[in-house]
Order: structure tokens, then C-alpha cells, then sequence
């Protein structure tokens, strides 16, 4: 997803990004791996046995967590960026599930030659529903906020040196250096999103940028707005009247996203009929549940990461050999085939197969017992040498349990006790800003933002993002050289090296496992349409309709 002043790289990126984008599969009533779109696999769906829609004004959707924040400045979690994405929008977004970068809040734009310079024309006549107008002085106040609070989503912008806004329409941004992805890093739904000035100003204490008031509320220029959010029950968005994109065609008018934690029960909701959206069905059931002519089963391949996250500035886990024998003595072939029922691909390094510059010479870390003794005792700890570790995993994420559980069996097996503790996400992200407060390890996925090896690899890995996506707490200074030159050029081949070479250093040191890529399993009922699935939006559900 990039657009810059070199077609060349811009040809390459976005070659890349189809080709990804192409190979997600889609599926109506069995999980498919069929190259048939959403329309297509809807269209041959068996006659459903329940024709009667529950709430056809209402998308009804069951998340196994809410929001941690909804501040689109902060927010970098799925429960919150999927509130946050109906309300904010930004100044380009991406169309359909496809790579490219269209319009949203500005209307044009133009790069100069040597790709520092970036000139956007906004959309006229768009107010934020509390009726304040949107101009080019909305976004120089959103962008600097952005780049002030600098947390989360900020890292992607720091080459920002400059926001100028040219008149009531205009807007300027000056890049300390050409940034490749800097379009499609404005596409996503994570930061560069456009809030009211007057609800910052309006809200502010103590120089806070109104971050504790928008932390509860939201003021944007999208199709709905807050109505209620009930802390740990449920979440309510409604129709924002004066949508700039208008109300014409068929689109919902009210959107509740209810936290319902325990897998079963959102089954059974979603099979009543009262949601119409689950996310937390697991995935032994999944080939069940796509029999009911009643549901929709959808099933994409993703570039999100799942991984074994260590700290790599505690105790033991400060030897890299510790890292590797713990990544060596991994069940990784038990994890894909039986927690994820085979719905995932290894990883072969810390940069997902089948994404730009992966170097596919890489030897990955393969479960070899005698081996990962030997680097034990290599490191000063025969037989185990008494480790014990503490292992986090969010609330509600069965998957990850099972993972643990599964590591927690295989360290058993080389004289390591893992103690699994379960914690709310919004309680890990707090533990996870300090490697003094973090846990020993724990496991979680990464969404990439943007379809760019640097959006993974300098994200995870550099030491300048430590305490906001670097939460393994990994220092390498040759590897920040690397990601840091990679990311200020603009040879596609050039780049291409570095990262060859960062992907290298980084999977000999071992800072996470890197365990697999996972598979997207999209629940819903029957009657939604318009849903398309893209590997880096949540879903916007102004696009949908029940029918």
C-alpha cells in the first residue's frame, strides 16, 4: 500500500499488496479457500431456514473485550479501532478490500519530486457532529496532537517535520526524509485520524490534549456517533444525520457492540440471531457452524502475526541462548494443526512469508529438544537450571490460553516452570509500557498497519518504539542502523538488502518465537451484506447492510 514519487517502487509495493490482497480466500457456507469474492460466495449460499431479521436497523456485533480507550491518537487495539473507525475518518482510506488509496476527508493530493513534500486538498463542506468545520486547521491540530501525545500509532509518523496549513483548504506536511509507505501509512485506521479542535480545546486540563475526556468520547466527521458506552457491557453508535457521504442506499443506522467473553455463549447469540457479528468463535467448531445455512463462515489469509513475546531485559532472558532454547523446544507443528486447527502458517523468521524483502533463506526455529537442552546448559542451566518465568495472556482469548498451555507442557519437558497468568488487555497494555513492570513473556498477535516490512520489522524491533509496539523490550543497535536506513531510502532494492539483513541479526537473537501467521475467520449471519474483508481495516460497517 504505498504511493510515492518513484512508480517504480510505487508499481512494486502495490504488485505485492494485490497479490496478497488477491489470495484471501472468501467463503459463504464452508470455510473455503475458493478465490470467489464476498458478493460471489453470498450469492451461493444455501436458502437460509430463518428468514426473519432481527433488528435490520441495528448491526449487533459480540467482541470478547471493550474498548480500551477512544482516543484515535491512543487506541491501537481491535475493540477500540473498530468504535473509533465509524466515528473518525482520515484524509484517504483504502477502497473495498483492495490496496489502493482513495480519497476520504481530502479530496486530491500531489508529492514533490523528491517525495519530502506532500500537499492535500481537503473536502469542502464537512462539519464534525458537534457542527465545528472541517479545514485544513483540523488537520495541522490532529497531526500535531498526534505527534505531542506520542503514543501507540505516533511511531509511524516521527519523519513529520513540518504541518502547514496553506488556507481553509490546504494542508501541507514537510517529511524530514522520503518516506516509501507515507500514503498508505495515512490509510490506515490507526493515528492519522481527524478530531474536533474545539473538543480538544474545549476539553483540555492541565495540557492533557483532552485525552481524559477522549478517552470516553468522540467528536468526528463519520457516518455515526457515540450515543452510550456502558463500561464492560456494551457499546452504542448511532446515525450521524449530516454524513458528508450521505444516507442514500442501504446502510444501518445504529451499531452495538456488546463484550461477551466467553466463547459460548456468542455462539449461541450468533446462531439465535441476536448479533450478527461474533469474533471469538473457536476454531474447533468453526467446520460446524459453517453447516448452518443460517451463517456465513469466511475464511482469509492475513499477514497478522502471532508470536511468544519475551522481555529480553530480564534475568535469564537476557541470553539470547535462553531465548533460542526456549524457541527450539516449542511444539510449533501441535500449536498450527491443534489450537489453530491448521488455520495458520509458520513463520519463517520475524517478517511473514509472502510479504516484501522476506528473505526466504532463513532457517527457522524447528522443535529440537536435544538441541534446546544444550543451549541450557551452554547458558549456565542444566537440566532447566531451575528458570521459572511468568507468562501473561489476555482475558477472553482462548486461542492464546491453549498456546500457553502448550508451551507451558513443552518448557515442563526441559526443566521450565511457566506460571500463566490471565489479565484484562487493558491492564497488560499498561505493564507492557515498562520492561521494569512487564511480565517475563507473554503471547499476542500483530496487526501490521500498513503493507511494509517496516511496519513490522522497525515497529517490533527497533529500540526507538521500546514501550509502545518494541514491548519485548529488544536492543540491537546494528538492527536499528539497518531498519533506520531502510526506512530513509527510497531504492526498492536498496531496502530490500537492509531488511534481509535485520531479518538475519533479529532471528539469530531470538527476541520473540515467532510461532505463525494466523488465518481470518469472519462470523456472521446470513443476512449481512456488503461486507468485504481487508487484512488491514476493521470493519466499516456504514458499507453494510441486513437483508
Amino acid at each position: 500500500m504505498k504511493k510515492q514519487k518513484s512508480l517504480s517502487v510505487l508499481l512494486i509495493i502495490l504488485l505485492m499488496c494485490t497479490l496478497l490482497v488477491g489470495g484471501c480466500a472468501q467463503s459463504a457456507n464452508k470455510v473455503s479457500e475458493s478465490g470467489q469474492t464476498a458478493n460471489q460466495s453470498q450469492q451461493t449460499q444455501k436458502e437460509s431456514k430463518n428468514t426473519e431479521i432481527k433488528n435490520p436497523d441495528t448491526m449487533v456485533i459480540a467482541y470478547d473485550d471493550q474498548p480500551t480507550t477512544l482516543d484515535p491518537h491512543i487506541a491501537y487495539d481491535p475493540e477500540s479501532l473498530t468504535a473509533i473507525s465509524q466515528v473518525y475518518e482520515g484524509l484517504v482510506t483504502y477502497k473495498g478490500s483492495s490496496s489502493e488509496v482513495i480519497p476520504q476527508l481530502a479530496e486530491r493530493w500531489e508529492v514533490t519530486d523528491n517525495g519530502k513534500v506532500w500537499t492535500f486538498y481537503l473536502r469542502k463542506g464537512v462539519k464534525f457532529t458537534d457542527g465545528t468545520p472541517f479545514n485544513a486547521e483540523a488537520v495541522k491540530i490532529s497531526f500535531e496532537r498526534l505527534l505531542k501525545i506520542n503514543q501507540g500509532p505516533a511511531w509511524m509518523f516521527d519523519m513529520i517535520k513540518n504541518i502547514d496549513a496553506v488556507d481553509e483548504n490546504t494542508v501541507k506536511f514537510t517529511l524530514s526524509y522520503a518516506f516509501v509507505p507515507f500514503l498508505h501509512a495515512l490509510a490506515n485506521p490507526s493515528g492519522p485520524l481527524i478530531i474536533s479542535p474545539k473538543a480538544i480545546k474545549d476539553h483540555e486540563k492541565n495540557g492533557d490534549l483532552a485525552q481524559d475526556w477522549l478517552r470516553q468520547n468522540m467528536v468526528g466527521t463519520g457516518p455515526y456517533k457515540l450515543e452510550s458506552w456502558n463500561m464492560g457491557q456494551d457499546f452504542t453508535l448511532v446515525k450521524n444525520p449530516d454524513y458528508w457521504g450521505g444516507w442514500e442506499g442501504k446502510h444501518v443506522s445504529k451499531i452495538i457492540q456488546k463484550v461477551v467473553q466467553e466463547s459460548s455463549s456468542q455462539r449461541l447469540m450468533l446462531e439465535s440471531g441476536d448479533v450478527d457479528f461474533a469474533n471469538a468463535i473457536p476454531r474447533d467448531v468453526i467446520d460446524q457452524l459453517s453447516k448452518n445455512p443460517d451463517i456465513t463462515v469466511q475464511k482469509n489469509k492475513t499477514v497478522n502475526l502471532l508470536n511468544i513475546f519475551f522481555n529480553n531485559q530480564r534475568g535469564a532472558l537476557k541470553d539470547k541462548r535462553v531465548r533460542q532454547a526456549m524457541a527450539y523446544g516449542f511444539s510449533y507443528d501441535d500449536c498450527i494443526n491443534g489450537v489453530f486447527n491448521g488455520m495458520g502458517t509458520k513463520m519463517q523468521g520475524p517478517l511473514p512469508v509472502g510479504m516484501w524483502s522476506h528473505d526466504d533463506s532463513i532457517k527457522p526455529y524447528e522443535k529440537d529438544v536435544e538441541k534446546a537442552k544444550k543451549l541450557l546448559e551452554e547458558a549456565g542451566y542444566p537440566g532447566g537450571g531451575g528458570l521459572k518465568f511468568t507468562m501473561m495472556v489476555e482475558t477472553g482469548a482462548e486461542d492464546y490460553k491453549k498456546v500457553a498451555e502448550l508451551f507451558q507442557s513443552d518448557m515442563k519437558n526441559l526443566g521450565i516452570d511457566i506460571d500463566i497468568q490471565v489479565l484484562a488487555w487493558a491492564t497488560m497494555k499498561d505493564l507492557l509500557s515498562s520492561p521494569k513492570t512487564a511480565p517475563d513473556m507473554f503471547i499476542s498477535g500483530f496487526y501490521p498497519d500498513y503493507m511494509d516490512p517496516d511496519d513490522v520489522l522497525y515497529a517490533m524491533y527497533n529500540s526507538k518504539t521500546i514501550g509502545s509496539i518494541n514491548q519485548s523490550f529488544y536492543i540491537n543497535k546494528e538492527v536499528d542502523k539497518l531498519l533506520d536506513e531502510a526506512r530513509q531510502s527510497t531504492d526498492s532494492s536498496h531496502r530490500e538488502e537492509l531488511y534481509k539483513k535485520a531479518q538475519q541479526i533479529i532471528n539469530e537473537d531470538c527476541p520473540d518465537i515467532f510461532i505463525l501467521t494466523r488465518d481470518n475467520i469472519t462470523t456472521m449471519r446470513s443476512w449481512v451484506k456488503g461486507f468485504e474483508y481487508h487484512p488491514l481495516l476493521v470493519n466499516r460497517y456504514y458499507f453494510m447492510y441486513k437483508e
